[in-house]
């Protein structure tokens, strides 16, 4: 799916700035501009109407840039799959049982569901270690980590806006 793809960029833009806190920094400041984008693009859209959108973007350019999306993102999702074939199995299964068998609001979140059964079978199998649950606080907040601006992380990180959008 869309979040999906932001994987590949983001890991790109981390490691090639650096790597650690610093690169994440980096890789932070490429997704805070996506999201300036999808609220500049959504302003747009409601401006000037979804059918001239849709005029811009046919079936045929949309079609093309989910299939380079998915063809792209194959072998991030092989490598992710092959840690644990049998729960990748069951994730892919529930998405298909989902989407063919079930309606209404239900079809349309079947990778959620997903996720939430393949993390119920880990943990029925013992494959979650919930130490760090067991030791945290139970109050805290996260410590805030400021993005930093690249030139070479934003290339990297925000042309995947535009294929997502169009997903």
């Amino acid at each position: 799916g869309s979040s999906f793809a932001y994987i590949t960029p983001v890991i790109m833009a981390a490691q090639v700035m650096g790597g650690g806190a610093d690169g994440l920094a980096y890789a932070r400041g490429g997704v805070f501009l996506v999201g300036i984008a999808y609220i500049v693009i959504s302003l747009l859209v409601m401006a000037v109407g979804a059918d001239r959108v849709r005029a811009v973007f046919p079936p045929v350019v949309t079609g093309s840039i989910i299939t380079s999306l998915g063809l792209m993102l194959a072998p991030t999702a092989i490598d992710m799959a092959s840690e644990n074939w049998a729960l990748a199995i069951v994730g892919m299964a529930t998405v298909i049982i989902v989407t063919m068998f079930f309606r209404g609001f239900v079809q349309v979140i079947p990778v959620l569901i997903a996720m939430i059964v393949g993390y119920l079978v880990s943990l029925a199998a013992g494959q979650v270690d919930l130490t760090a649950v067991k030791e945290a606080a139970w109050i805290g907040l996260p410590s805030f980590a400021a993005p930093k601006f690249s030139p070479v992380a934003i290339a990297l990180v925000t042309p995947v806006c535009i294929a997502t959008i169009v997903e």
